[in-house]
């Protein structure tokens, strides 16, 4: 399981296009019942959010991002942060049922995370 946990750690960071590890990790399946391969921590957060606020991401990029660590069983969440970065995904990954995506409401997100 290496693999699957090296592609979900490539995917969090977002350091390349996402397309091609997303197609990988379809190939794999989708069940998982092992400990997570992958903790998503404040730090991915922030560092996706500072790329969309700079231009780096467009909105439809972060969306996509989100879309797809989002209720993955092999995916968890820091210690202590579970809670607000499990509200964080669900938010990028649903911004036409949140407030959408921009500069404004990742300003936001970003001021939470360092608060929380």
């Amino acid at each position: 399981m290496d693999h699957r946990a090296a592609i979900l750690a490539k995917l969090a960071s977002f350091d390349e296009p996402t397309a091609p590890l997303i197609d990988e990790l379809r190939s794999m399946g989708w069940d998982w019942t092992g400990e997570p391969l992958l903790v998503l921590t404040a730090e991915h957060f922030l560092t996706v959010m500072d790329r969309f606020l700079s231009g780096r991401l467009t909105a439809d990029q972060v969306e996509e991002w989100a879309e797809n660590l989002e209720q993955r069983e092999d995916v968890g969440f820091a210690s202590g942060k579970e809670e607000l970065l499990d509200e964080m995904l669900f938010f990028l990954a649903n911004p036409s049922i949140n407030y959408g995506i921009t500069q404004e409401s990742v300003s936001r997100l970003r001021q939470r995370l360092l608060e929380g």
